[in-house]
């Protein structure tokens, strides 16, 4: 805010907040409505998510929840103990999910990469210099974007 006071957000108003920030969304449309309406009610005391969430007048979003929150694998019990350690660490979340959020954005733009990149083999958009010229722009636009993007996530991505 203007006076450059921290202020405390929930982690769904977090995220929904940095991928508009970006102009991005989930591609589920299921997804991006569990996402708003789980930013939207998170500001109230008291309020759980995966309850809310299950307990939705949708169907689809209270089986995609109980889907999401059942364990299909298990983790070894030093596994666990890690996630345990992990779990109570308030930074350590934080830093996830914004390690998260720039793993989305990378393959966001990734897959972006290479819709642009088909469009410059087809011989509608080569024919017309304008074209093609706006299409080159926006992949070098799209490759900035994934070459910083890549910086914040230091040496677990591989560029092609």
């Amino acid at each position: 805010d203007e006076e450059d006071k921290d202020i405390e957000i929930t982690i769904a108003q977090y995220v929904e907040s940095e991928l508009a920030n970006d102009g991005l969304q989930f591609r589920s449309p299921l997804y991006a409505r569990m996402l708003t309406e789980t930013a939207a009610q998170s500001a109230d005391p008291g309020f759980v998510a995966s309850r809310y969430l299950l307990n939705n007048p949708s169907l689809d979003i209270s089986r995609e929840t109980a889907s999401l929150l059942s364990e299909q694998y298990h983790l070894s019990k030093s596994e666990e103990k890690k996630n345990e350690d992990a779990d109570n660490d308030a930074n350590n979340a934080t830093s996830t999910i914004a390690r998260l959020l720039l793993d989305y954005k990378y393959t966001y733009i990734e897959n972006e990469l290479r819709t642009v990149s088909k469009l410059l083999t087809d011989p509608s958009v080569t024919s017309d210099p304008e074209h093609c010229n706006e299409v080159m722009q926006q992949y070098i636009t799209l490759s900035n974007i994934q070459r910083e993007l890549a910086k914040h996530l230091g040496d677990r991505v591989f560029v092609k």
